[in-house]
């Protein structure tokens, strides 16, 4: 409710009247979705619900990279838009995401049906199908954050590594404990 008068608010900053709060609102709406949808996924990781170990194996690192590499990049855009920096540096965690939910298809559809128990397969399937659709709403959200820093005129992200620590990395060289070469 307050984040839809944030747009009467009187001129401030080197926006005016012009900030585009609707594209705060739109996130914040896809947000809540990914977070829905994290929250559907905790009964099936809380069950205490055996798969077999070959099934399980199979699908539980990309399930692992899947989550791991959607939390870092929802990290980056949350900086990002505080920050107010280009979210150029969550594209790689999307891509990985992306990667390792491929992956998942692969082995999902590779496994045999015959080999194991159906509820085990059912409530694995459920778990990367929530985490399809979390991977599917972090797009959403990444291409969003986008648009705002586009709109907002965010700044470019700046180089995490100065020029003056290149430099000691690469021309003048020094190995920890090695107090000859400083």
């Amino acid at each position: 409710m307050l984040a839809n008068l944030a747009r009467w608010e009187p001129r401030h900053g080197r926006f005016r009247l012009f900030y585009p709060w609707k594209q705060h609102l739109k996130i914040g709406g896809l947000a809540r979705e990914c977070a829905s949808l994290i929250e559907a996924m905790n009964p099936y990781v809380d069950s205490d619900f055996q798969q077999s170990p070959e099934f399980q194996s199979k699908i539980q690192e990309s399930c692992k990279k899947m989550s791991a590499e959607s939390s870092k990049a929802l990290r980056e855009l949350a900086t990002a838009i505080k920050t107010m920096t280009g979210p150029s540096s969550a594209s790689p965690y999307l891509e990985n995401s992306k990667s390792a939910m491929n992956h998942l298809k692969t082995a999902l559809k590779d496994f045999s049906l015959e080999s194991t128990d159906l509820l085990a397969i059912l409530q694995a399937a459920t778990v990367a199908s929530i985490l399809v659709e979390i991977i599917k709403c972090m797009e959403k959200i990444s291409k969003a954050v986008r648009e705002l820093s586009k709109l907002a005129r965010f700044k470019n992200a700046e180089p995490t590594v100065s020029c003056k620590k290149l430099h000691q990395l690469f021309i003048n060289p020094s190995f920890e404990g090695d107090d000859t070469l400083s």
